[in-house]
């Protein structure tokens, strides 16, 4: 199960999420957008790519985000503009791998960080189906291998080594206030 969250359907490049999960037509998975589905129908060449798709859900309203998170497996934020995307550190918090595009803020957290495998993210270039595709195939070989627990762990490092470094103040800030 793969997930997104976004209000503005065309900054969040859900166009480049869809039409890359569409190529990839992985089997009993299914992708899931939190966001405004008739936002989505104004765009006519989303709108046809949802046609495309019998794997793809829109949901309107989430009760508890933190459920939403731990019923999934991957999270992606393939933005073409995009601040920090808070929605990246909720669902790291939440133990999930992520792909985000280049444009995201939130990829500053990473930037220093010298990522074992497996990987807890991969960065993207805008608008790239490709990369998008070759990362979600990533985790799915991981998912498929069983190699997911190793993938918690090394989130869970990742986490700790953000919250354990006194040089990332604005993170325990935020890691501060959401707890």
């Amino acid at each position: 199960k793969v997930c997104s969250v976004g209000g503005n359907v065309t900054r969040k490049g859900f166009y480049y999420l869809i039409k890359a999960w569409n190529e990839l037509n992985i089997k009993n998975a299914e992708l899931n957008l939190r966001t405004d589905i008739n936002e989505l129908k104004k765009i006519k060449k989303i709108a046809d790519l949802l046609n495309e798709s019998n794997s793809i859900n829109i949901i309107d309203k989430i009760d508890n985000i933190k459920s939403f998170y731990l019923d999934h497996d991957l999270f992606c934020l393939t933005s073409i503009d995009e601040g920090f995307g808070m929605v990246v550190t909720e669902a790291l918090n939440c133990g999930l791998p992520i792909i985000i595009s280049e444009n995201v803020g939130a990829k500053d957290l990473f930037e220093d960080y010298k990522s074992t495998e497996p990987q807890i993210f991969k960065i993207t270039k805008i608008r790239d189906v490709e990369e998008i595709k070759n990362a979600i195939k990533y985790y799915f070989e991981l998912y498929n291998t069983n190699r997911y627990p190793e993938l918690n762990e090394a989130n869970k490092n990742f986490i700790n080594s953000r919250l354990n470094s006194e040089s990332n103040i604005y993170e325990k800030n935020i890691i501060s206030l959401y707890e």
